[in-house]
């Protein structure tokens, strides 16, 4: 309502008593056009708040939606972080079975120079 029709109102309301019926009936006939568009006003209103809550929850479904799909691709990259520990830890054991097996392997060259050669035998 506006300053123009709330001021009308109030000179309603103040000269109410002194009004002939015709005046009176013109009031109400008044107020209730004021009512109406008030009420049009508040329908529009919450139409709009009905189809802004409606646009709310599609946007939070497809946020749920997405949020779903980052869970599936974090569980796949914490699955991939499993395989890829597993496979550096496989690795390892394997790298360390190979220095064994190289140390040995030089121990046993090692070992058979010291056999070709003899220590008293002076080196060329």
């Amino acid at each position: 309502m506006n300053d123009i029709q709330q001021k009308k109102l109030e000179r309603y309301v103040k000269g109410w008593p002194f009004m002939t019926p015709d005046e009176k009936f013109e009031a109400i006939k008044y107020i209730l056009v004021i009512h109406k568009e008030q009420v049009e006003h508040y329908e529009n209103a919450l139409e709009l708040a009905n189809k802004t809550l409606s646009k709310s929850e599609q946007l939070v479904e497809e946020l749920q939606g997405i949020r779903k799909d980052q869970q599936r691709q974090l569980d796949k990259l914490y699955s991939f972080i499993e395989i890829n520990e597993s496979i550096q830890e496989e690795y390892d054991l394997y790298e360390g079975r190979l220095a064994c097996i190289l140390f040995n392997e030089g121990e046993s060259e090692v070992s058979s120079v010291n056999k070709q050669v003899s220590p008293t035998e002076p080196l060329a």
